[in-house]
C-alpha cells in the first residue's frame, strides 16, 4: 500500500507504444505540424463521423478561432457558465464581447437553461455550456430557448471526449464543440485540443487563422513543392505539433478502456463516501449517458466540518492526498468582479459552488490503496 507516496489529482496514462511514437518523430526530423497531426485529425474525423476537425495547442486556442471566425466582438454578448475555467470568458473579452455568466444547477453544476433564458438580449451572439465533469449538458434545452434566433451554440467538451447523451456522442448535437488534451482530460497530447464545426466554410478559416493566416502548413507545402506563401488574413500560432499528435495517435484508441477504468472507481467512490456526512458527490445517474468521469467532484459541507474548503485542501495535503478546484467561480474572479460589478447574490449556485467544490483524485491507472488512502484521509478528517 503507497500510503507514504503522494496521490496526485491527475496522473496521465502514457505507456510505450506513446513513447516510440514520439521518439520515431524525433528521429524523423519532423517534430513540428506534419503527416503525425494529419493523422491524428483523420482519426478524430473517424471517431466523431464527421468530414474534418481541426487540432490545435489548446482547448483555449480552438474556442478563440472558432469565436474569431464567428466574428464574435465589440457590442455582442456571450452567455457561459460561472462554473469553468476563466479562459474560456477571457477569450470572449479579449476579441472586445462581454462574458455574461450564467448561474448553474447546485446538483450538476451544469448551465441552467433558465439563466440562458433570463440572459438572452438583442446582443448575444453565442452561448458556450459546458459539459462538466464528464456529465452532458441538455442541448436540447438551450437550443429550445434559443429557437431560430441567429445564436451560436459552442458546446465546451473539454471535460466529455467519450461521453455520450441520447446514444449519441458529446459534440455532434450543435454548430460546434471544442476540446481539450491538457494532461488532467481523458486523453492527452501533453497541451492541445480540438475543434469540430458543422459549418465548413468556418473551419477552413479557422484552420488558417491557427496558422498565422498562411492557411498552409510546411508539411503541406513540402508536399505541394510550394515554396511561397500567402497571408489571407492576420492569425495566430496555434497549430499541434508532429510530437504532440503522437501521443494522440495511440491515446484515441484507449479512450474507451480509459473511460471504463474511471467509472468503476468513480462507482467504487459512490459506495465508499456515502457515510462522510461532510461529502456530496454531484449528481450524475442519467441513464440516457455514459459519464466520462473526467473529474470527481463533490460538495464540502462547511459548516458540518467546521473548515473552509482551503482548510480541508491543505488537511489533505498533510496525508499524501493531492486535489483539485474545479471551480473558481469566474464572475467573483478579481477582473469579472471588478469589471462587472458582480457579486455574490448575483449567482447564488455558483457563488456556493465556487467556495465549497473539490475534485478527488481519479484516473485510469488509480489503485485501489490510493484510492483507498484518499478514501481514509476524507474519514479521518471527519472524525
Amino acid at each position: 500500500m503507497r500510503t507514504n507516496s503522494f496521490i496526485p489529482l491527475s496522473r496521465p496514462t502514457i505507456n510505450q507504444e506513446e513513447i516510440n511514437e514520439v521518439i520515431d518523430s524525433l528521429k524523423s526530423g519532423w517534430i513540428t505540424t506534419g503527416p503525425k497531426v494529419a493523422q491524428f485529425e483523420h482519426q478524430l474525423c473517424q471517431y466523431f463521423n464527421v468530414e474534418q476537425c481541426l487540432t490545435v495547442n489548446s482547448g483555449t486556442a480552438a474556442w478563440q478561432v472558432l469565436a474569431h471566425c464567428y466574428d464574435i466582438g465589440p457590442g455582442d454578448e456571450v452567455i457561459i457558465p460561472s462554473i469553468t475555467w476563466p479562459s474560456m470568458a477571457n477569450v470572449v473579452e479579449l476579441l472586445g464581447a462581454k462574458p455574461v455568466f450564467a448561474d448553474v444547477d447546485p446538483d450538476t453544476a451544469i448551465m441552467l437553461a433558465e439563466e440562458v433564458e433570463r440572459l438572452l438580449t438583442p446582443n448575444t451572439k453565442a452561448i458556450l455550456p459546458v459539459h462538466y465533469a464528464g456529465a452532458a449538458a441538455d442541448i436540447d434545452s438551450y437550443k429550445t430557448i434559443i429557437g431560430n434566433r441567429n445564436i451560436l451554440i459552442a458546446e465546451d467538451c473539454a471535460h466529455a471526449l467519450g461521453t455520450t447523451d441520447k446514444g449519441q456522442l458529446i459534440g455532434s448535437q450543435s454548430d460546434a464543440a471544442i476540446f481539450s488534451f491538457h494532461p488532467t482530460k481523458n486523453i492527452t497530447t501533453g497541451e492541445g485540443g480540438a475543434l469540430i464545426c458543422k459549418d465548413q466554410d468556418r473551419l477552413n478559416r479557422a484552420r488558417t487563422l491557427s496558422l498565422n493566416g498562411i492557411g498552409k502548413t510546411a508539411w503541406e507545402r513540402i508536399n505541394q513543392k510550394e515554396a511561397h506563401y500567402e497571408l489571407h488574413e492576420p492569425g495566430y500560432k496555434f497549430n499541434m505539433l508532429d510530437i504532440q499528435a503522437a501521443l494522440g495517435i495511440h491515446q484515441l484508441t484507449k479512450i474507451t478502456e480509459f473511460i471504463s477504468k474511471r467509472t468503476l472507481l468513480a462507482e467504487r467512490y459512490h459506495q465508499k463516501l456515502a457515510d462522510i456526512n461532510y461529502i456530496t458527490p454531484l449528481k450524475a445517474d442519467n441513464e440516457n449517458q455514459r459519464h466520462a468521469w473526467h473529474i470527481y467532484p463533490v460538495k464540502i459541507d462547511i459548516e458540518r466540518i467546521g473548515l473552509t474548503r482551503n482548510q480541508l485542501i491543505d488537511a489533505l495535503k498533510k496525508q499524501n492526498v493531492g486535489v483539485g478546484v474545479h471551480f473558481e467561480s469566474v464572475h467573483l474572479l478579481r477582473f469579472y468582479r471588478e469589471k462587472y460589478q458582480y457579486t455574490e447574490k448575483d449567482l447564488p449556485n455558483a457563488t456556493q459552488l465556487g467556495s465549497s467544490l473539490i475534485s478527488l483524485p481519479l484516473f485510469p491507472t488509480m489503485t485501489l490503496d490510493e484510492q483507498d488512502t484518499v478514501i481514509n484521509a476524507l474519514k479521518n478528517i471527519a472524525e
